[in-house]
């Protein structure tokens, strides 16, 4: 009786790690959209300078298959599964794409890395980290418990992740970022607008402001920290309602405290053409150069 349950069980788990293995090349001469759905795995996605769609890599033991429309100005890849089926390792695909399309992605418990490419990029993921590298126009996602990695990239920004870090680098007109209980680290270079939410996580940023720049950087619990890139020319409001304190390296402007432990600060510095604020409720804030 062991002997066939141990025979059932190598049988099972032989099955359950075989996947149907993907090599697929679709032309596409006026593509200006790629939609790309995978429930759980591994997807990479590589701008390049031909006018194809090329799809490698493995499917997930329950996945039904790998479904694809092409509707000539959009092009659609689904990994199509068992149902609700949660066995299985997961579908790791690496598609390159013209660097030139614009993409959506949707996943749950997937994750995704993107590079090189230059028409946007749009989607959200629940429970997997989102990689993105030289990266131009409008960049929109989010996702839910994993990490936000972004480096070289420029154009507009919008990041979310609620309990992951947010990690971004490059030079943005606008850029938008909101954490709960993750850090938030950023290093931009001649941002015109930048907004930061955060719960309890810290918050660093470092950069240049353009002239007029508006820089918002806000948190619940969570320490608030900009460092400048040359001189600041803004007219800086700081603010820690409640126990936190204010440190400023930039000039010699000292915090006004209350009794009720507030402390605020409220300053120009260089010439105050761009505005600086910072607000935490309880949480500590600090510039510098």
């Amino acid at each position: 009786m062991k002997i066939v349950f141990l025979l059932f069980t190598l049988i099972f788990i032989t099955n359950a790690s075989a996947g149907e293995l993907i090599d697929k090349t679709i032309s596409v001469k006026s593509l200006e959209h790629l939609l790309i759905n995978n429930l759980r795995g591994d997807v990479e996605v590589i701008g390049w300078n031909k006018e194809e769609i090329k799809i490698q890599g493995e499917l997930d033991d329950s996945a039904l298959g790998l479904k694809i429309k092409d509707k000539g100005h959009k092009l659609y890849i689904k990994v199509k599964m068992k149902g609700d089926s949660h066995l299985g390792d997961g579908s790791d695909l690496k598609i390159f794409m013209p660097s030139k399309t614009s993409v959506w992605f949707k996943g749950v418990d997937t994750s995704f890395s993107f590079n090189n490419l230059k028409s946007g990029i749009e989607g959200r993921t629940i429970n997997g980290d989102l990689i993105i590298q030289e990266a131009q126009q409008k960049v929109n996602v989010s996702t839910v418990s994993g990490d936000i990695s972004i480096k070289d990239s420029n154009g507009v920004l919008s990041i979310e992740s609620v309990t992951g870090t947010v990690n971004f680098s490059g030079e943005y007109s606008k850029a938008y970022a909101k954490s709960m209980s993750g850090e938030i680290f950023a290093k931009i270079d001649n941002i015109e607008i930048l907004k930061t939410e955060n719960v309890s996580g810290k918050t660093f940023i470092e950069g240049k402001l353009q002239e007029d720049a508006y820089i918002k950087l806000t948190s619940v619990s969570g320490d608030i920290k900009y460092k400048t890139v040359g001189e600041l020319n803004a007219a800086c409001k700081l603010e820690s309602q409640f126990g936190g304190k204010i440190k400023n390296k930039i000039t010699k402007d000292l915090p006004e405290k209350s009794m009720m432990q507030q402390q605020k600060l409220n300053f120009v510095s260089g010439d105050g053409s761009g505005k600086l604020i910072i607000n935490t409720v309880t949480g500590s804030v600090a510039i510098e150069e």
